[in-house]
C-alpha cells in the first residue's frame, strides 16, 4: 500500500475522531448550560462553571492551530505515522468502551446540571463528571489511533504543541488581554469621526464624557465594542494564515508589511462606518441605521480589506513571487471562478441585502438576482454539468429534509417561532412577494451555487489543483469529509445537521458521476423545509 493511501486513511481516522467529538460535544453544548453551576453548589461546582466555556474555546483553539500547522510543517513526519498506522486495525473493544463512558457522562450531567436530589457530595459528582468526560474522549482517541503514535507525534512535532497551547490561550483570553486598549482605541474612534463629519454637519452634538456623539436628529455612543478591535483582530488572523498558506507565492519578510496596513485601514474604516451609520440616522432611516447597516457594515468592511489584502500580495510585483505573465493574464478561462462566483455572489449579496434593512430584509431576493447573473455569465461552463436525474437525488434530498427536522427538534424543541410580525402585517401581494423571491432562492439559486462551490469545487480541490479532471465517481473519504465539515460550518448552530447532508449530497453525486445530482437532492431538501415552513408556520427554520 503507498504511503499516499496509508496517510489518507490516517486523515479520514482524524477526521472519525473530529466528527465524533464534535458531534458529541455539539449536543452537550446544547444541552448543558455552565451557568446553571454556581459555586454556592461547592468549590469544584463553581469552578467548572467558571472555566467550562473557556476551556471547550480552548481545545476547540489548540486542536484547529496544532494539526494545521502540523500539516504544514510537518507532513513529512505525519506521513511516518501515518505508515505505522495503517497496520492497526480499528480498536473496536476500547471504541466500545466509549459508550458506557459517554453513558456515565450523560447521567451524572443529569444529577450536576439538574441539581437532582442526591447524599453524594456535589464536588465528587463535579469530578466524576469530569473524569467520565476526559475518559469518553480518550477511549475514542486511542480506539483510532493507538497511544504510542499519539506520543510519536508530539515528539516529531518538536514544540508545536507548546506554541498551538500558548496561542490557543492567548486567543481565547483575547477580550481579557485586550481590556486595557479599549478606552484608548474607543477615543480615538470618537476623534476619527468627529473629524469625518465636521465637513457635512453643521451643527453636531458632542459629549466626549459620555463618548456621545451625532447631530440634532440621532446620536449614537462610542463603546468599547465600537473601536473596531474585535474585527482588527479576525484580520489578524486571516492575514497571518494567508501568509502561511501563500508563503511560496509572497515575497518575505516585504509581505508582512501588509498586516499593519490592513490594521490601519480597517481601524479608519470602522470610524467613517460610525460615521456614515449617523448621517443615515439623521436623514430619517432610523431602522437602516441601528439594524440592517449597524450589523453589516463591519463585516462589509471586513471582507473589502480582507478582499484587498489578497489582491495586493498576489498582483504587486513587489509582494508577489507570481511571475508578470501570470498575474496579467487573470482568470478568464479560469474554473475555479465559474464554481466559486455564484456562492460568493450570494454572500455578497446577503451581506448587501442586511446592511440596507430594518428590522426586517425585505431585499433577500438580492440573492437570486446575484446568482442568476453570475450563472448567467457563466453558463457556457455548465454545458456539461446540468442534465437529467433520477429517483435516487431525490430520496436522498427528502432524507436530509427528516434527518434536519429531527435534529432541530432535539435542539429547539416543540416551541414555534412565527412568521415575523413586520411579514405578517404586510401587504398581501408584498407578502407573497417576499415569500415567492424566499422560495426561489432556497429551491434554485442556493442549491446551484453551493453545489458548485462544496461538491463540484472543493471535494475535488482536495484531490488535485486540476479538479476539473477528478472523477466525482472516483472521490475517497477524505475530500467528501473535508468539503462537508466546512459545508456544515456554513450553516452555523446546525453544523451537525449540515455535515451530514454534505456527506449525503456527496454521495448524490457520486452514484453517477453528475453533480446535477446533488444539485437536485439539495434543491429536494430545501423545498420540503420551504413546505413545511409555510404549512406549519415554524420560521426558525428559515
Amino acid at each position: 500500500m503507498s504511503d499516499r493511501l496509508l496517510f489518507r486513511r490516517f486523515a479520514i481516522r482524524v477526521l472519525a475522531l473530529v466528527f465524533i467529538l464534535g458531534a458529541e460535544g455539539f449536543l452537550a453544548s446544547v444541552l448543558l448550560d455552565t451557568r446553571e453551576l454556581t459555586w454556592s453548589n461547592g468549590w469544584f461546582v463553581g469552578f467548572i462553571g467558571m472555566v467550562g466555556p473557556w476551556s471547550v474555546r480552548f481545545l476547540i483553539g489548540f486542536a484547529a492551530i496544532y494539526g494545521t500547522f502540523a500539516f504544514l510543517k510537518h507532513r513529512q513526519a505525519l506521513v511516518d505515522i501515518a505508515v505505522q498506522t495503517g497496520p492497526f486495525p480499528v480498536r473496536w473493544g476500547v471504541l466500545l468502551m466509549h459508550v458506557p463512558a459517554l453513558a456515565a457522562f450523560a447521567a451524572l450531567s443529569r444529577i450536576l446540571f439538574r441539581q437532582a436530589a442526591v447524599s453524594v457530595s456535589p464536588n465528587l459528582i463535579a469530578t466524576l463528571w469530569a473524569a467520565t468526560g476526559l475518559a469518553t474522549v480518550g477511549f475514542c482517541a486511542f480506539a483510532l489511533i493507538p497511544p504510542r503514535l499519539w506520543a510519536q507525534l508530539a515528539k516529531r512535532t518538536g514544540k508545536l504543541w507548546m506554541f498551538s497551547l500558548a496561542a490557543s490561550a492567548i486567543a481565547c483570553s483575547a477580550g481579557a488581554l485586550t481590556d486595557t486598549l479599549w478606552k484608548p482605541t474607543s477615543k480615538l474612534t470618537f476623534q476619527l469621526v468627529k473629524l469625518f463629519l465636521s465637513p457635512v454637519v453643521r451643527e453636531m452634538v458632542i459629549r466626549p464624557e459620555r463618548m456621545l456623539i451625532g447631530t440634532q436628529r440621532f446620536s449614537v455612543t462610542i463603546s468599547p465594542e465600537c473601536s473596531g478591535l474585535e474585527g482588527i483582530g479576525l484580520f489578524l488572523v486571516f492575514g497571518s494564515l494567508w501568509l502561511v498558506l501563500f508563503r511560496d507565492e509572497t515575497r518575505f519578510p516585504r509581505s508582512l508589511i501588509l498586516l499593519p496596513a490592513g490594521v490601519i485601514v480597517l481601524f479608519l474604516l470602522n470610524s467613517i462606518r460610525i460615521g456614515i451609520l449617523i448621517l443615515i440616522g439623521s436623514a430619517g432611516a432610523r431602522e437602516i441605521a441601528v439594524g440592517g447597516f449597524h450589523s453589516q457594515a463591519g463585516w462589509i468592511t471586513f471582507n473589502s480589506v480582507a478582499l484587498g489584502f489578497c489582491v495586493a500580495a498576489r498582483h504587486v510585483p513587489w509582494l508577489s513571487r507570481a511571475p508578470l505573465k501570470v498575474r496579467r493574464e487573470g482568470t478568464a478561462h479560469d474554473a475555479t471562478s465559474a464554481y466559486l462566483v455564484p456562492f460568493l455572489a450570494i454572500l455578497a449579496a446577503g451581506i448587501l441585502s442586511r446592511a440596507i434593512a430594518g428590522n426586517f430584509e425585505w431585499f433577500y431576493g438580492l440573492r437570486f438576482v446575484a446568482a442568476a447573473a453570475a450563472l448567467w455569465g457563466f453558463r457556457k461552463t455548465y454545458a456539461g454539468i446540468y442534465g437529467t436525474f433520477g429517483w435516487i437525488p431525490v430520496a436522498i434530498g427528502g432524507i436530509v429534509f427528516v434527518f434536519w427536522l429531527a435534529l432541530d427538534f432535539l435542539a429547539a424543541g416543540t416551541a414555534t417561532i412565527g412568521m415575523p410580525s413586520r411579514l405578517a402585517t404586510a401587504s398581501p401581494q408584498l407578502r407573497a412577494a417576499w415569500i415567492a423571491m424566499r422560495v426561489l432562492t432556497g429551491v434554485i439559486a442556493v442549491p446551484i451555487a453551493e453545489e458548485l462551490a462544496f461538491r463540484g469545487f472543493l471535494m475535488r480541490r482536495l484531490v488535485a489543483a486540476d479538479f476539473t479532471a477528478v472523477p466525482l465517481r472516483e472521490l475517497k473519504w477524505f475530500p467528501v469529509l473535508v468539503s462537508s465539515l466546512l459545508f456544515g460550518v456554513l450553516h452555523g448552530g446546525r453544523w451537525f445537521a449540515g455535515s451530514l447532508a454534505g456527506i449525503l449530497y456527496a454521495k448524490a453525486a457520486s452514484h453517477r458521476g453528475r453533480l446535477v445530482d446533488a444539485m437536485v437532492a439539495h434543491a429536494v431538501t430545501n423545498a420540503l423545509l420551504a413546505s413545511y415552513v409555510l404549512i406549519t408556520g415554524q420560521w426558525s427554520l428559515w
